[in-house]
Order: C-alpha cells, then structure tokens, then sequence
C-alpha cells in the first residue's frame, strides 16, 4: 500500500473507531442521557447529597451501575497496561531489528 511497515495497527485503529462512532450514531437510539434526564427522580432540596451517596445508592438500586464501572476500570487498566508496553516493545523490536542487520 506504500506506507510504513508499522503503520497498519493505526492504520486499522483508526478504520475501527470510525466504524463504532457510526454504529453508536445510528444504532444508540433514543439518547440514553434524554431518557436519564426524563426519568430521573427529583431530590428534595433540603437534603443536599454528595456525588458519592448518589453513586451507591445507584449502585444499590441499580447493580448494573455497579458492574459497568468495574468494566469501565478494567478496560482503563488494560489501555494503560498496553500503552506503557507498546514503547518498550517496539523499542526491544527495533534493537533486534538493528543488530540482525550487521
């Protein structure tokens, strides 16, 4: 194709994340922060809550809540576990690379 040896993984990064903005543009239906703002309880304004008492008492109504920040975290430890490797793997990667060819 002409480009760099290295540069197909962005190359299919890059084609993969314009293909799930479009699945999510067409596909996320209706807006889920539309239906959140129209279903969402009103709290009496003499009890001001903390963010932290609203997310466990979500957490504790809705358990699905609880189960998506676990994912949410994992897939974050995982995208920094991979973006700390990438550099030393390419780096190592480039050291062999040089020494094979003298």
């Amino acid at each position: 194709m002409g480009i760099p040896e290295l540069t197909g993984g962005f190359a299919i990064g890059a084609v993969a994340l314009v293909l799930a903005a479009g699945w999510l543009a067409v596909r996320l239906r209706p807006d889920p922060l539309l239906v959140a703002q129209a279903n969402a309880p009103v709290a009496p304004a003499d009890t001001p809550r903390r963010s932290w008492s609203r997310f466990t008492a979500t957490v504790r109504d809705v358990p699905a809540v609880g189960a998506a920040v676990v994912g949410m975290a994992c897939a974050h430890a995982a995208m920094v576990t991979v973006m700390i490797m990438t550099p030393l793997h390419m780096e190592h990667g480039e050291r062999t690379w040089r020494s094979s060819d003298s």
